[in-house]
């Protein structure tokens, strides 16, 4: 009797020994992924659509319900976040970058937890690693935009629908309600996530799987109706929105390798960011490690109970994200992005250490998180060696130190002034004027296009100006054929130019002496 409690002890002290381990390997995880994206936060400038966020986020709460209501495409609860940590923090572009931040902190955490339930610790642990160091997940969690926050609330639903269906209480019910609530409201991609779980519940139900789910078609319908009614005030807005958006939008139309850059971009390697070569190569592995966790073989046949197990929605998680979108781009309006994608980067995580496990010997499964991770962290080093976004901030500041109080900044696309130059001037003297004009509301797209008419009130107004700078950046839409740049030539004899990152000033003077 002593012994069985001395080995029961025993057993107890063990247990709690490992649970402390695997705490500390967690926290220190954690910590070294939230180290990665407070690291060099404010290094570079806003860029337009950083811009924009700050613009939105500024607005009293009435003004901004309006903007989101009816000239943007993005439901509010992004922006209202914004709206009232920059009250408390700032605008600065730490301050303002830090919410994302803290999100994709967080995002490491709720991926831990997904993988603790679906699999083991020990991959709930190698997911939160690569999570931790992924290119992809750093990039937009040190972006001012929705959408990190996009994917750690698709996480956080993930992870209450999958509590859900083992256990049905009414607190994750509560759980599950609440974290949709928010992700329907954060951005349109959030309604492929919601779309994924149906398709799922829908599997299940017909499988009669009442083993891995225990929700029964009535509750599951009064979740999704109470869902329906708690988006339906938002939903009449968005109805509208998307009217716009199928009558015409920005996006181009994907192709099929569009997926395969999207897939390249989850890896780190892209022509933006990181090195493409090193993408190429985590491309590689991750479909290997894909397909060994989705068709992994026992014997002669595939173990439907694993499927059923959790990587079957894992598999829907990934899909339906990136699938539908890009079947409605080919028959409607295009809609397809790589960053509302990102909801499909944490199923991949996931079902890549799943792949992992599943391989046979050790030594390779060490392999395999080794070249992860040190591909992830030569991206990363890449990433922050680089300049990444536009250079608003320095484009001002090199205006303002040359150009004098007669001078004309000419700024092709009106957007560009409002979300990201005006930002940053500080000098009142010099005049500023967006081409062509802007619309009568601010916010409100598409802007004007350049026309001849419009070409010659630029002539007429540059006369009385001896030195004209002009801003190109964003203008292809607004100014497809260069009449902007056209006119100015015309007038002027001698042109500079100097090239910022995503921005090309061009300096007109009407003879060569400096100014």
């Amino acid at each position: 009797m002593k012994r069985d409690n001395l080995l029961t002890e025993n057993n107890s002290n063990m247990n709690r020994s490992g649970l402390t381990w695997y705490t500390i390997a967690l926290l220190i995880i954690i910590g070294v992924g939230t180290f990665l994206r407070v690291y060099h936060l404010g290094k570079e400038s806003l860029w337009v659509d950083e811009g924009y966020t700050i613009r939105s986020a500024s607005l009293d709460l009435y003004e901004l319900f309006e903007l989101t209501s009816t000239y943007d495409q993005h439901p509010p609860l992004y922006y209202g976040i914004v709206h009232f940590w920059i009250k408390v923090f700032g605008d600065s572009e730490t301050a303002l970058r830090m919410p994302s931040a803290i999100f994709g902190s967080l995002i490491i955490l709720v991926l831990y937890k997904i993988g603790r339930l679906l699999f083991s610790r020990n991959m709930a642990l190698i997911g939160a690693l690569l999570c931790s160091v992924s290119l992809f997940q750093i990039y937009y969690s040190q972006e001012a935009r929705s959408y990190i926050l996009l994917a750690l609330l698709a996480s956080l639903s993930t992870y209450y629908f999958l509590l859900s269906m083992r256990n049905k209480s009414k607190k994750m019910f509560t759980a599950y309600l609440i974290s949709s609530f928010l992700l329907m409201h954060c951005h349109i991609y959030g309604m492929f996530v919601i779309i994924a779980q149906n398709i799922c519940i829908a599997w299940h139900l017909l499988a009669k799987n009442k083993r891995q789910n225990k929700i029964t078609l009535r509750q599951w319908m009064f979740l999704q109706f109470v869902l329906l009614i708690l988006f339906i005030p938002w939903g009449i807005f968005l109805w509208r929105q998307m009217q716009h958006v199928l009558s015409g939008f920005w996006i181009k139309r994907p192709t099929l390798m569009s997926i395969v850059d999207t897939l390249q971009c989850f890896c780190g390697g892209n022509i933006h960011y990181g090195n493409n070569n090193l993408g190429k190569i985590s491309l590689c592995i991750m479909v290997m490690l894909c397909f060994n966790a989705l068709f992994r073989i026992t014997g002669k046949r595939i173990l439907l109970r694993e499927w059923l197990s959790g990587r079957l929605y894992l598999l829907l998680w990934l899909v339906v994200p990136i699938a539908l979108p890009f079947l409605i781009s080919q028959v409607a309006s295009p809609i397809y992005l790589t960053r509302g994608a990102i909801v499909a980067s944490i199923p991949l995580i996931l079902l890549m250490t799943k792949g992992i496990d599943c391989l046979r010997f050790m030594s390779l499964k060490v392999l395999c998180v080794v070249a992860l991770v040190c591909i992830s962290l030569l991206d990363v080093y890449v990433y922050y060696r680089d300049t990444d976004k536009e250079q608003w901030r320095e484009l001002v500041q090199y205006i303002e130190e040359q150009a004098s109080s007669a001078d004309l900044v000419v700024i092709t696309s009106a957007r560009c002034y409002h979300n990201a130059y005006s930002y940053y001037a500080n000098r009142s003297d010099i005049t500023v004027l967006p081409y062509p004009p802007d619309v009568p509301h601010p916010f409100e797209r598409p802007y004007l296009e350049m026309n001849q008419e419009y070409a010659s009130q630029l002539r007429s107004t540059i006369r009385d100006y001896p030195c004209v700078w002009l801003v190109l950046s964003h203008d292809k839409k607004v100014d497809p054929s260069g009449l902007v740049r056209t006119t100015l030539q015309s007038e002027f004899p001698d042109m500079q130019s100097e090239d910022f990152l995503g921005i090309e000033l061009l300096r007109f003077t009407r003879s060569s002496s400096p100014n």
